[in-house]
């Protein structure tokens, strides 16, 4: 029983990777690049596609390293993990608070 959920498991990992890289049509280029690279070299494939040799490498090993999983080939956030905090002293709130007691009217426009 536990070993046909396992396989049910694996299946269903297997479908969303095909799934998603269908979708995707930068996958799709990124995999054209690196089959061309494959067979016809680095010079060629710089040429033709107008990518730096770091770029190619790079993706072919995304790829190699992902078990050749297609999906990995979409490109994630660029985002930064962490992102500053604004820190505001609690001196300048204070004040903020108290001058809009002293006026009420004082506030953000809406």
């Amino acid at each position: 029983m536990l070993e046909g959920k396992r396989i049910q498991f694996c299946y269903e990992k297997i479908y969303k990777s095909i799934l998603a890289y269908l979708i995707s049509n930068e996958a799709k280029f990124r995999m054209e690049v690196l089959d061309y690279f494959k067979y016809f070299g680095l010079d060629s494939t710089r040429n033709t596609y107008k990518l730096s040799k770091t770029t190619i490498y790079c993706w072919k090993n995304i790829l190699k390293q992902s078990k050749r999983k297609p999906s990995c080939l979409i490109s994630q956030s660029r985002r930064p993990k962490r992102i500053r905090r604004m820190e505001t002293d609690i001196r300048l709130i204070n004040m903020i608070s108290d001058l809009r007691k002293l006026h009420y009217r004082i506030g953000k426009k809406d």
